[in-house]
């Protein structure tokens, strides 16, 4: 096609201004809108915000190991505490019902119906 209108249809050259098209390109307005890209969170931040969390979950994690520790002792503390006072249930709970026994006579009055 180029060829078509340099040169014509049957091959010799011709007048080229005739077959010139001008285009003129113009904006409305002269403003322009900028775009740039910007880190919304800086490698400072994310130190500090990663620092504050990992003390956080230290910390929780220390108050839990103490909480176990502290349960264990009460556990040790009242185990051995009913392993000392059994022994003087049992004995306490012997005199009661020697007592109970002895003074217990069989009559009517202590028979309940249901």
């Amino acid at each position: 096609m180029v060829k078509n209108v340099l040169f014509g249809k049957n091959g010799q050259t011709s007048d080229p201004t005739g077959n010139i098209l001008k285009v003129q390109v113009y904006f409305d307005q002269l403003n322009y809108e900028s775009i740039s890209e910007e880190e919304a969170y800086g490698a400072i931040s994310l130190l500090a915000d990663l620092g504050g969390q990992i003390g956080f979950w230290v910390g929780l994690s220390v108050l839990a190991a103490f909480e176990v520790i502290e349960l264990l002792f009460d556990l040790c503390r009242l185990g051995f505490l009913w392993c000392c006072n059994r022994g003087k249930v049992k004995q306490e709970s012997a005199n009661l019902d020697g007592r109970m026994m002895s003074s217990r006579k069989p009559s009517l009055t202590n028979i309940h119906k249901f």
